[in-house]
């Protein structure tokens, strides 16, 4: 990027000068930065917790965690990531609808992805772990291990997407104190969650579940505070096309279960290789005809 900004006249210079911008960034980076440390805190009081539970509950926590990240971190953080200019360049023009309506389409587009994605995860989630980890020490308990706690983390996949998505409000509004806030008490509620979960028939399960609940209190509270911050949100537009997409979903995951009863004796290779094809290929169909907004934005985009 250097040559063509120097060919339009930029120079780089050292400076040390504390400009009251450079002064700004700082004091908004600092709740973020400490914010950070709040799902650290998290994923530490969950190891630790695993630790008082049957031997190789950690290890289903780690791999289980592992594979919900994938999708997390493919489009969920991405697409947060993305809408981040966007939010702020319309909340600095005073444009709050269009800010709204912003928030609520990138809201729309985690969810188009991580609902079936979730759905996809709880049907195959056997399979697709003895696919990818069963081999070595890793054997046939470990992979019925990992799947219980992946049952669990995958309610919580659009509640991560759409806490860093909210927060991204918060941001173009110059505000990074209250994500912390809202952060913290759902650590809170994490930790106390874990508690009582694991003590139950889940075991590690509860743990995972824990983390679901949390994330899906953070946004909510998130959510809540900001609509009293700037008002309505636009959420009916929200929960209509929420209504198709997981009527699309459910279906999938339906065909999903039945290509992998029908498969169950061939092994997971060719159970995910043919399965997740055809619950993409009948997901994309069902949306198509359910005439999803957010299908025709994918299509735009690639």
């Amino acid at each position: 990027q250097i040559p063509p900004m120097r060919r339009r006249g930029w120079r780089y210079g050292l400076s040390f000068r504390l400009t009251p911008d450079v002064r700004q960034v700082l004091r908004l980076m600092a709740p973020a930065a400490v914010g950070q440390t709040v799902v650290q805190i998290n994923l530490m009081i969950d190891r630790l917790l695993a630790t008082f539970l049957p031997k190789g509950s950690l290890t289903y926590l780690y791999y289980a965690n592992r594979l919900v990240q994938l999708p997390l971190g493919v489009f969920g953080i991405a697409i947060s990531t993305a809408v981040l200019p966007y939010l702020s360049r319309q909340t600095a023009r005073g444009d709050l609808e269009g800010m709204k309506g912003t928030l609520m389409r990138a809201l729309r587009l985690a969810y188009f992805i991580s609902f079936p994605a979730m759905v996809g995860m709880i049907v195959l989630r056997e399979p697709i772990i003895a696919l990818l980890f069963e081999h070595g020490l890793f054997n046939r308990a470990d992979t019925a291990g990992t799947a219980w706690a992946l049952l669990f983390y995958s309610l919580g996949l659009f509640s991560y997407s759409g806490a860093k998505i909210v927060s991204q409000a918060f941001y173009s509004l110059k505000d990074t104190k209250t994500p912390v806030i809202v952060g913290a008490v759902a650590m809170i509620c994490n930790a106390a969650l874990n508690l009582i979960l694991m003590r139950t028939f889940l075991k590690h399960g509860g743990l995972a579940l824990a983390t679901a609940i949390s994330s899906t209190i953070n946004m909510a509270l998130l959510m809540w505070i900001l609509r009293r911050r700037i008002g309505r949100l636009g959420s009916v537009d929200l929960i209509r096309s929420a209504l198709r997409i997981t009527a699309a979903g459910s279906t999938m995951g339906l065909i999903c279960w039945t290509v992998m009863r029908y498969l169950e004796r061939t092994g997971p290779v060719l159970i995910v290789t043919v399965s997740v094809p055809v619950g993409i290929a009948v997901y994309l169909a069902l949306c198509h005809l359910l005439r999803s907004g957010e299908l025709e934005e994918v299509l735009k985009a690639i």
